[in-house]
This record gives structure tokens, C-alpha cells and sequence, in this order.
């Protein structure tokens, strides 16, 4: 009896040795991204200890480690030497739609053109969700309408000096609208379902810009929704466009009657 609880004792005691240890490194884990982030985020941390610290939170797993790269990628404040779009590449690599939909929402004209490119970049190799689409669309759309232009302020704090007109400020902004265009077109269900539900598409009253960006695309997949709008059409003066657009993209003649 006396051997059998003590064989008893000495494995609450390892239970208990091995609930420590693991207690602990989960507490020292935390601590390590948070010092990891804070280093990151640092005004007074020099680019390289900054990039190394980066790396290092990308070695770590869980959402922990995601939040705080994510953090650092959209924190408010541009570092002009290049951390945040690290640590979108970082991002990028891990390949997780939910993060790459929050990263998404950088694009915005008040945000610097370095990292909205960096974003773009990242799209175009991994998958955009239907959270993300919504935000693309709606940073092309700013621009689609001027708005955006007339917001952009991509001089301050970017890798850019000079005029916002300049070639080299122009050549980028289309690089990032181009990369868009192709992150749109290879996420084509998405694309739609948004152009769908928030600009009207396949209703009544389709929005000019959801029959421009099918039309820049050229998202044949996009013809059922085409029809519906044309057949059920409230203003006439889309008519025309329409109809072009319908024998543009090869839609088949029976594509308005599928709706039913």
C-alpha cells in the first residue's frame, strides 16, 4: 500500500512539474512577441534590430504571434524604412485569408503608397476572401471616381520624393492598380458576389461601377447577372452598355432566360 501511493505521489508531482513547465513557457512565449513587437514598433529601434524582430515574431505560430505582425503592418504611425512591408511579407507567407483580408483594408489614399503596394503584392499570391475583395473594390472605386486621387498622399513619409505626379509616383499607383485588377480577375466568385450584394449587380439598378470593373476584367462569369440587370432595368440609358457588354464577353444568347 505505502509503495503503491507512493508511486501515486510521484506522478502528481511529474503532473504537476510538467503543468509548470508548460505554464511557463506559454508565459515566456507571450512575453517574448510582446518584447518582440514592442521592438518593432519602436521609434528608437534602429532598422535592423526592427527587421530582426519581425523575423523572429514570423518563427512564432498561433494568433499571437499574428496579431502582433499584423500590428506592426497596420499601425498608424509609416516607418519610411521598410519594417511594415516586412511585415507584410512575413504576413503574406503564412498564407491565412483572415489576416490578408485585414491587411486588405490598408488600402486606403491616406495610407503610404509602400505599403499598399506591398499588399497588392501580397493578393496576388494568395487568396483573397470575399472581405478582402470588398475592400479592393472599394479603394478602386475611390479612385475610380477621383476621389481617391485628390486624397492620395503618397509624398508624405513615403519612398517618394517630389511632385504626386511625378513618373516614378504615377508609374507605382498603376502598379498597384494593375496588381489589383489581377487579384479581382483570380478571385472571380468573390468579386462577383460583392459586386452583387453591396454595388447592385444582377438588380435593377446595377451601379456604373460594377459594370466597369466586369468590363475592365472581362468576368465572363459575370453574364447571368449581366442579363438579369439588363431584362429588369430601371434606368434606360445603362441599356446600351449593357447590350455591348453582353456581346463583348460572348454571353450566350439564352443567358437571360438561366435566371428563373
Amino acid at each position: 500500500m505505502h509503495m503503491l501511493m507512493s508511486r501515486g505521489g510521484k506522478f502528481i508531482v511529474v503532473v504537476f512539474a510538467v503543468w509548470l513547465l508548460a505554464g511557463s513557457y506559454v508565459l515566456y512565449r507571450h512575453f517574448e512577441i510582446e518584447r518582440l513587437r514592442q521592438i518593432a514598433l519602436s521609434q528608437s529601434s534602429g532598422t535592423a534590430a526592427a527587421e530582426s524582430a519581425i523575423r523572429k515574431l514570423g518563427n512564432y505560430r498561433g494568433s499571437w504571434a499574428m496579431d502582433s505582425l499584423i500590428g506592426i503592418a497596420t499601425w498608424e504611425r509609416e516607418f519610411i524604412d521598410g519594417r511594415q512591408e516586412l511585415a507584410i511579407k512575413v504576413i503574406a507567407a503564412r498564407g491565412n485569408a483572415e489576416a490578408l483580408a485585414q491587411l486588405a483594408e490598408l488600402f486606403q489614399p491616406s495610407v503610404g503608397l509602400a505599403r499598399r503596394d506591398a499588399v497588392a503584392v501580397a493578393l496576388q499570391e494568395n487568396v483573397c476572401n470575399e472581405q478582402c475583395t470588398q475592400s479592393v473594390l472599394h479603394y478602386l472605386e475611390r479612385y475610380w471616381y477621383g476621389s481617391g486621387r485628390e486624397e492620395d498622399i503618397t509624398t508624405l513619409g513615403d519612398r517618394f520624393d517630389g511632385h504626386p505626379d511625378s513618373p516614378e509616383i504615377l508609374k507605382e499607383q498603376n502598379f498597384v492598380m494593375d496588381c489589383l485588377g489581377k487579384v479581382l480577375a483570380r478571385n472571380g466568385r468573390a468579386t462577383l458576389d460583392v459586386l452583387q450584394r453591396i454595388y447592385g449587380l444582377g438588380s435593377a439598378a446595377p451601379s456604373a461601377f460594377s459594370i466597369h470593373v466586369v468590363e475592365s476584367l472581362h468576368l465572363r462569369r459575370a453574364c447571368i447577372l449581366l442579363a438579369v440587370s439588363k431584362e429588369n432595368l430601371l434606368d434606360s440609358s445603362k441599356e446600351e452598355k449593357l447590350e455591348d457588354l453582353l456581346r463583348s464577353l460572348k454571353c450566350p444568347p439564352e443567358t437571360g432566360a438561366s435566371k428563373n
